[in-house]
């Protein structure tokens, strides 16, 4: 069994991680994969007892239990992943945009479950577990650009897909040969 004292260091250890290339903290990636987990806990109980004693549709329970664990996460990232960023956003826009941005990963969590459940025929529990992998690249990327943008970056006044659609949109136009001189 491992000592208190040795789990603090661990989980203190966490908050001072190295940067990878990207200039993202590998702690808090760490982080944010612990807050899933519990997250996952989340989502798995409530599920289970949406569907088996509420008897709901798995995928209408999936739908809510992915809606508490995103609150739940939030949380927990808002005092512990991502807590010591500078941001200028408020704590009520921060769980505004944090929502937000889950609603795609909610997306993605229920379309993979539906799938997986419907046409591959999973158990529920195992395809909510996929359901829940698939959709963690996406929230982790969009918590960190949209609900906890750092302060003065240009990630802190639209959502993460605005600036890559701008950008398809420009170079569509550039290819067809027509707004450009509009635009500016």
């Amino acid at each position: 069994m491992m000592r208190a004292a040795t789990l603090r260091q661990a989980v203190a250890a966490l908050g001072r991680g190295p940067l990878d290339r990207s200039g993202a903290s590998v702690s808090r990636l760490a982080r944010f994969a612990l807050v899933g987990i519990s997250g996952i806990g989340v989502n798995s109980a409530l599920i289970t007892v949406l569907v088996e004693i509420g008897r709901l549709p798995p995928v209408v329970a999936g739908a809510l239990a992915t809606e508490a664990a995103i609150l739940s996460n939030f949380t927990l990232h808002d005092r512990w992943t991502f807590g010591g960023r500078s941001t200028a956003i408020a704590w009520p826009r921060r769980a505004a945009r944090y929502n937000l941005a889950a609603l795609g990963g909610l997306a993605i969590n229920v379309a993979v479950l539906a799938g997986l459940t419907g046409l591959l025929r999973l158990h529920y529990l195992v395809a909510n577990v996929g359901a829940i992998g698939v959709a963690f690249g996406w929230n982790y990327f969009a918590s960190s650009r949209f609900a906890w943008a750092v302060a003065g970056s240009d990630d802190a006044s639209e959502p993460p897909a605005v600036p890559a659609l701008r950008r398809a949109s420009v170079a569509s136009r550039a290819q067809r040969g027509d707004g450009l001189e509009k635009a500016g």
